[in-house]
């Protein structure tokens, strides 16, 4: 994968303890969100409006991931941030991604991270997080606990 272009078909298995929230993202760049999409406060554009997780983002020192967009959102560069650029962020449960990635039950318990927005990794380096850990595999999903802290 790499960034999204569609909403990712998630799968929430226990969706009475997900924790959810609405948060408005900032309008400094144009955001095209969709549901699956990675959130964070980028330290170095906005600690207080959120942003997607994209390709074009390097997380550095002070960025948080703060959970995972759950709606499809069009920010256009210079929107009134408030009501009409918020969306609603799965920020703690356990969330099921389409397995496109090769994960298997030896990566149970595993630290996961988001090298783009929409690829998921066990590989800390440079990448996203981490945004939670693998709870379970199965053939056709990877299923993550997330656990939002800011990035060391």
């Amino acid at each position: 994968m790499a960034d999204l272009s569609g909403n990712v078909a998630l799968q929430f298995p226990f969706p009475k303890i997900n924790l959810t929230r609405k948060v408005i993202c900032d309008s400094s760049t144009a955001q095209a969100i969709f549901a699956g999409t990675p959130m964070m406060l980028d330290a170095n554009v906005d600690t207080v409006y959120a942003q997607q997780f994209d390709s074009a983002v390097t997380p550095t020192t002070g960025d948080a991931f703060i959970g995972i967009a759950l709606g499809k959102l069009a920010i256009t560069l210079g929107d009134t941030e408030g009501e009409d650029t918020e969306v609603e962020v799965m920020i703690r449960g356990i969330v099921g991604y389409p397995n496109d990635f090769s994960f298997t039950d030896a990566n149970v318990d595993d630290p996961v991270y988001f090298s783009d927005e929409g690829t998921l990794t066990t590989t800390a380096g440079t990448n996203l997080g981490p945004v939670g850990k693998i709870t379970h595999v199965d053939n056709s999903y990877v299923f993550i606990e997330l656990n939002p802290i800011v990035q060391a």
